[in-house]
């Protein structure tokens, strides 16, 4: 029984390692599918619109943009106390399907593509990019700046992790009703949370800007990648299927490497213990 109580511990604590290193990969995974079956789910819904119920909603859209010309105040996306209370009005915007789905965010180069739902709340940036109130619609057109925002550093979805791999001049894409808009990065800065400058609308501009907290792991600031609108043609996502990484989850990556060789030296402890005890054991 005392041999087979060391097999049974390593056993134990194999089973517990690989459970504890595969519950993120599982919890991405799982998340994974469901952001799927949202964005699925969206493009069944825009099937069943005609013209113009697109026109409509485009229109409403575009009278919401204007509205908030020397009119806004913004705040951090983070900070859910300080966000505007959304009102029935907004919360109906480009919500086709009536889940809180006004687009699709899509990022190839760090291989993203998320649902953006309306607002920022804590339940919406857990499972996908948040449209920041006050900011325009992501319809584009000059003299609108939409902000999209993400977490990083989840253990149960990546979202926005891997925006600091984006650079001046990478794409990312958004479909918002029957239309793809393109943007190309202009500017990446790091920011207070508190400084919200770079938000604001030119009027002569169609910019997006997405956002998550930085660096991982600490959230101390706000990294901004804004982008500037560019005429969408597909070549544009060809282009930007050659500037697709490789992404790599190195903390568990790390955890992953560090268990095994725990695991490793275990074993040869046990076997060198188990190999003296025989060496002392009296001969028959």
């Amino acid at each position: 029984m005392r041999q087979k109580a060391p097999i049974i511990l390593i056993l134990l604590l194999f089973a517990v390692g690989v459970g504890t290193l595969s519950y993120p990969l599982v919890s991405e995974w799982y998340n994974g599918r469901a952001q799927t079956t949202v964005i699925e789910n969206y493009g069944s819904a825009l099937q069943e619109l005609d013209e113009e119920k697109y026109t409509a909603l485009r229109e409403a859209a575009r009278e919401y943009n204007e509205s908030l010309f020397g009119n806004v105040i913004l705040t951090d996306p983070f900070d859910e106390s300080a966000a505007a209370k959304s009102s029935g009005k907004y919360e109906a915007l480009l919500d086709i399907n009536g889940d809180g789905i006004m687009g699709i965010v899509r990022i190839p180069k760090i291989s993203v593509k998320l649902p953006v739902y309306h607002g920022t709340s804590h339940e919406v940036l857990e499972k996908g990019a948040g449209h920041l109130e006050n900011t325009s619609l992501p319809i584009g057109g000059a003299g609108t700046h939409a902000v999209l925002s993400a977490h990083s550093g989840l253990p149960t979805s990546a979202l926005f992790t891997d925006l600091t791999k984006l650079t001046e001049g990478d794409l990312f894409f958004l479909d918002v009703l029957d239309e793809t808009l393109a943007y190309r990065v202009d500017k990446v800065e790091v920011v207070e949370p508190a400084d919200v400058s770079g938000l604001r609308i030119d009027p002569a501009e169609d910019y997006v800007t997405l956002i998550t907290c930085t660096p991982y792991g600490i959230n101390s600031h706000r990294l901004l990648v804004r982008g500037v609108r560019t005429e969408y043609e597909e070549t544009l996502e060809a282009e930007a299927a050659e500037a697709k990484q490789i992404v790599w989850n190195w903390p568990y990556i790390i955890a992953g490497l560090v268990f095994l060789l725990l695991m490793v030296l275990f074993i040869i402890i046990l076997l060198l213990r188990k190999k003296k005890t025989g060496r002392k054991s009296p001969n028959h």
